[in-house]
């Protein structure tokens, strides 16, 4: 029997009551001391904006009129018959606090306000409600705010992440009043400055570097976050993307760490990593389906970690992690050494892209092969290849296998057999000739039985 079918036969015998009994609470006390200091910032509106159609801008949408954002302190706010829309100049994610004045007599009444936050100008210049779709209701960001006592400073407890606020006045009292003061309390855990682009660079790789850091920035939280204006939690697969981006920018290795830390220490009695976890009111996994795509995604990250930093402590510590997730696939392998998709993707969520209709088969082995060659990287870089020995002929024979049932000649990418859909997921299994060549020839095919599904991983 070979090597890795060896390892196969017996994972039913290395199963435990909790695969990680004697390690989890370490890792966990861990995480917690890894965790960072949140760097806040404080930001006020830059100006008062109406909104007008435009067929030329993004979402038909465009700032019709910018004024002096000192009119909202002497203006009754009230007498803004649609509310008020103010620009904050830049997106941020934070906490909104404001106070009011009485502009004519002693206030006598409570009042109520309405906040809309907004990343775009859509958000805040179309209505919410009626809402008939199926995402949480409450995931939307507007808050109903009554103020009962002038004056008196309140700050929205929800996070926001925004440019833009709508307010509007939905309860009136009698007496005229008005902002005193309004700022949002921005909050990241990067306190470091990213290194600069080269010299020559054009403008606008400058302009999608800006962006794509201040994205990060405001994902970088206490843990690297999905998107801190909704699923503010950690994902193995926006811990691989974020973090490698980290590498090469603000450096603040201590938050991969935690994360690294956070993602084992709730992981199933099983030894498999859950997709994605929360950190209040203490750190607990979100149970449901496994995500095969990510648990295999940790060891590349794991590896990416030590070349970044080379902190061998650390990856010793979560390598059991590591060797155990590589053995995810081996109970779905057939006997020509490809993965059995169908029975796979019944027990794993295998998420790869949200394209509806997406054939995942060939993308996913492309994952495995390339995750279980970075495991084994990993291994040899910590001195312990014997403890993963059965990779190196796994690899060849799925690779061998993959390109025999899937690999085109003619066009150099890799075709689902069952679909006959061709993806950027599965192009990515090997790139022969490279999409800029295959593509136009795909496209001009006249096999109708063919389905070309362009899909960014």
């Amino acid at each position: 029997m070979s090597l890795f079918l060896s390892i196969l036969s017996g994972l039913s015998a290395q199963e435990k009551p909790d695969y990680y009994a004697e390690h989890r609470q370490k890792w966990l006390d861990l995480a917690e001391k890894n965790k960072p200091e949140l760097v806040w910032s404080v930001w006020k509106p830059q100006a008062i904006v109406s909104i007008s159609k435009d067929t030329t801008s993004f979402q038909d949408l465009a700032v019709r009129e910018r004024r002096d954002i000192s009119e909202l302190y002497s203006t009754p706010l009230d007498s803004y018959k649609n509310g008020v829309v103010l620009d904050f100049g830049r997106h941020m994610t934070g906490y909104l606090t404001f106070s009011l004045k009485s502009l004519t007599r002693t206030p006598d009444a409570p009042l109520r306000l309405k906040f809309t936050f907004g990343e775009t100008l859509a958000e805040v210049a179309s209505p919410i409600d009626p809402y008939t779709g199926s995402l949480a209701r409450a995931w939307f960001q507007d808050e109903t705010v009554t103020v009962s006592v002038l004056p008196e400073r309140v700050k929205i407890p929800r996070r926001v992440s925004f440019r833009y606020v709508k307010v509007e006045v939905t309860a009136v009292p009698k007496y005229r009043f008005t902002f005193d003061e309004l700022y949002c309390e921005a909050s990241t855990s990067v306190g470091t400055t990213a290194a600069a682009l080269p010299e020559g660079t054009s403008s606008m790789i400058r302009k999608i570097d800006s962006v794509g850091l201040n994205t990060l920035r405001e994902c970088m939280q206490t843990v690297y976050e999905d998107g801190p204006k909704r699923d503010r939690r950690l994902w193995g697969g926006d811990l691989y993307l974020e973090s490698l981006a980290n590498n090469c920018s603000f450096r603040q290795f201590d938050l991969t760490r935690r994360c690294l830390y956070l993602l084992a220490g709730v992981a199933s009695e099983n030894g498999v990593l859950y997709p994605t976890m929360f950190e209040s009111p203490s750190p607990h996994a979100q149970d449901g389906r496994y995500l095969l795509d990510y648990t295999y995604l940790y060891n590349v990250t794991l590896l990416d970690y030590l070349k970044a930093t080379g902190d061998k402590t650390t990856v010793e510590d979560l390598w059991p992690v590591a060797k155990r997730q590589a053995e995810n696939i081996l109970p779905y392998l057939t006997a020509e050494h490809l993965i059995d998709y169908k029975r796979a993707n019944k027990d794993w969520w295998i998420f790869i892209d949200w394209k509806r209709g997406l054939d995942k088969e060939v993308a996913i082995t492309g994952l495995v092969l390339f995750a279980l060659d970075k495991t084994y990287e990993l291994s040899e870089l910590l001195g312990r290849e014997k403890e993963v020995e059965y990779i190196p002929e796994l690899l060849a024979r799925i690779r061998k296998s993959a390109h025999k049932a899937y690999y085109e000649k003619n066009t150099g990418l890799f075709v689902s057999p069952r679909t006959g859909q061709y993806s950027f997921g599965s192009a990515l299994l090997e790139k022969p000739k490279g999409l800029e060549t295959c593509l136009p020839s795909i496209c001009q095919s006249q096999e109708k039985d063919r389905n070309l599904v362009l899909t960014a991983m």
